[in-house]
């Protein structure tokens, strides 16, 4: 969602007036990857419908929400994913999706593109290969959400590199996969403390070779906040 001052008025008005301006939806628990900080179990609990999750984001529409973003689990397990995607649009919804891309192919990224899609996350661990899918416990993850940032990028489209920041990773975050894909890339690190508060460092970290603008934190800052 844009910062600007603009944006800053309306979420305030949104919130004093309880409407839900920005909403977030988990279409599913299942996942294709099993990663080792995951706070789901991954078991199937059953989904909603295609139409009761029509049936939301009519209501949501009507209640006035704007930005919409649909998360998981993993969203490309649902067969009816481009279905919702399209109903949302067409709700005027301004529609982001969170994935670990595992499933996007050349196909589905046009296919995100004609329904115009503002922004995908996808969740990348380290430029380590080993790391990543050590973290994921799916072998060749990394190189495979890789080539679907690169289909995204060729498309046009706002992709976003999100890793949260554990034991596994934190010694080799500087060398993130922004470098790897091959441009620079906006990405966002969190990091969970250890006394259980969350920090975010969004922008601006060294990816491979690529440096990220609009950082927030710089390395400095955030590497003496486990220092302390």
């Amino acid at each position: 969602m844009p910062n600007t001052p603009v944006m800053d008025r309306l979420v305030r008005k949104t919130v004093e007036r309880h409407l839900p301006w920005n909403v977030h939806i988990d279409l599913t628990y299942r996942c294709n990857e099993r990663c080792v900080h995951c706070y789901l179990d991954h078991h199937d609990y059953g989904e909603m419908t295609t139409r009761e999750v029509k049936n939301v984001l009519d209501q949501l529409a009507e209640a006035g929400a704007l930005f919409l973003t649909f998360s998981g689990g993993e969203i490309f397990l649902r067969p009816d994913l481009f279905e919702l995607i399209a109903y949302g649009r067409g709700l005027n919804f301004d529609v982001s999706l969170k994935t670990n891309a595992l499933l996007i192919d050349k196909s589905r990224a046009q296919k995100l593109r004609e329904l115009g899609i503002r922004k995908i996350q996808i969740s990348i661990y380290s430029a380590d290969a080993a790391i990543h899918d050590a973290i994921t416990k799916v072998p060749g993850s990394l190189d495979r959400s890789l080539r679907a940032v690169q289909f995204l990028l060729a498309e046009g489209l706002q992709v976003k590199l999100a890793c949260p920041l554990m034991k596994q990773n934190l010694a080799g975050f500087r060398s993130g996969a922004g470098g790897r894909a091959g441009c620079a890339i906006h990405a966002r690190f969190d990091d969970h403390a250890d006394d259980g508060r969350r920090r975010r460092c969004a922008g601006a970290a060294q990816f491979g070779d690529r440096a990220f603008a609009g950082a927030t934190r710089s390395e400095s800052e955030f590497a003496s906040m486990h220092a302390a």
